[in-house]
């Protein structure tokens, strides 16, 4: 497995004065590590086309049946949190 080199942890987002993403309970800082500032922008990137891979999972499951339904309904949770 790849290690992910960004900001670790659960990642939530702010709309007030601006948008923040941001891990629970961090402090926000400005002096992250470039490396780490990448990997995020890396990460968020590419979120829609993870996105969109995820929902062809479970459209290719809809007709095969291949995956734990643990598992399908952790991706469409995932799927409803990032859409709604």
């Amino acid at each position: 497995m790849i290690e992910f080199k960004g900001t670790k942890g659960k990642w939530e987002f702010h709309e007030s004065k601006g948008l923040f993403i941001t891990t629970v309970g961090a402090i926000f800082r400005k002096d992250k590590s470039r490396l780490e500032q990448v990997s995020n922008a890396r990460l968020i990137s590419k979120a829609p086309e993870m996105l969109e891979m995820l929902s062809r999972v479970l459209d290719c499951q809809a007709q095969a049946h291949t995956l734990p339904s643990w598992l399908n309904e952790e991706i469409e949770s995932l799927i409803k949190e990032a859409t709604e």
